[in-house]
């Protein structure tokens, strides 16, 4: 509730600029969705919102220009997309493990390299790797696409490309 109050008191004024800095720190997901509702829609009335998170997730969703920021330094701005295209690797693709996919990996071979992992497989697809013909051939081996998975970048993946994984002090 406070965070919601807050929000609402920072409004009373009508000001052209709305800075957020991490706004659904501690909340519960409904008031966390009704933040995000709220925010959406001043943006949506021409209110400039600037909005700091860890949570890149929020970003996405929320943000229509992003700027990343490390050690007071911004290291990379632009739109999720623009951001996402300076990824030197492309979606992966997840495949369930079980007896059917066991039985028809060499067949998927084809379509990228295999790492074989605990509970699936990942294909880092070939270049020129081609989705419909991915799903053909599932149909074609009688592998449900439901034991396949479809993970393309995400802003969080170029953060951590940026910055590294290392835990920080």
């Amino acid at each position: 509730m406070k965070r919601r109050l807050n929000l609402i008191a920072s409004m009373l004024h009508d000001p052209p600029i709305l800075l957020c800095d991490e706004p659904t720190v501690g909340i519960d997901p409904q008031s966390r969705n009704a933040i995000f509702d709220y925010l959406l829609m001043l943006n949506e009335r021409g209110k400039t919102i600037v909005y700091t998170t860890h949570y890149m997730e929020e970003a996405e969703r929320l943000c229509k220009r992003i700027a990343i920021i490390d050690f007071g330094k911004i290291i990379a701005e632009g739109t999720i997309d623009e951001l996402i295209e300076k990824l030197p690797y492309d979606e992966t693709i997840l495949i369930t493990k079980n007896q059917i996919t066991d039985a028809k990996i060499d067949i998927l071979k084809q379509f990228g390299s295999i790492i074989d992992e605990d509970d699936h497989f990942q294909l880092k697809p070939n270049t020129g790797f081609q989705l419909s013909q991915f799903f053909s051939s599932l149909e074609k081996h009688s592998i449900s696409y439901k034991f396949v998975e479809l993970h393309k970048p995400t802003l969080e993946s170029y953060f951590l490309h940026l910055t590294g994984r290392r835990l920080r002090d």
